[in-house]
């Protein structure tokens, strides 16, 4: 596994929660002030390597994503990963003894969905439609769990 040098920062944008320290990667809806939260945020730590890790590194693996994440290395933007498997080619020259990531992680709506049907709030005008569940019966997410968002479990590189 990809050991941080710190602690793990999360971040979301605009100052809209308090950055937080995590020991491990975790769900940022593991925290109840944003389990309503409908947008980004940005895991990022630095990391060591010695030389002879560096050769091995081609491949960034990622446990769980929810929804999708864009990756950078040391100020390099990599990609997006959004599905099985959660993995990234590193491209060589990217890493160095001592690095820097940013994960930007981005969740859908489900969760804000959930919010504006529980405070009533009307969202659900559209043009000639009427929105109804799977049973024809009115739309109402209200009832609905918090659904996971953020990156959790270990992040690791391999040769393959």
């Amino acid at each position: 596994p990809l050991e941080p040098s710190e602690k793990i920062s999360l971040s979301f944008p605009k100052q809209l929660f308090k950055s937080k320290q995590l020991d491990a990667m975790s769900y940022w809806t593991m925290d109840s002030s944003t389990h309503d939260y409908w947008g980004k945020a940005t895991y990022s730590f630095d990391f060591e390597l010695m030389p002879e890790q560096i050769k091995a590194c081609q491949i960034l693996h990622l446990d769980q994503v929810r929804d999708w994440v864009r990756i950078k290395i040391n100020g390099q933007g990599l990609g997006i990963v959004w599905s099985l498997p959660y993995q990234m080619n590193i491209p060589k020259g990217v890493l160095k003894d001592k690095n820097h990531i940013e994960l930007e992680v981005m969740n859908v709506s489900v969760n804000r969905i959930r919010k504006l049907d529980r405070e009533k709030t009307a969202w659900k005008n559209f043009y000639e439609i009427n929105f109804v569940d799977i049973q024809y019966k009115p739309f109402d997410a209200s009832k609905w769990g918090v659904t996971e968002s953020g990156l959790k479990g270990e992040l690791y590189f391999s040769n393959r």
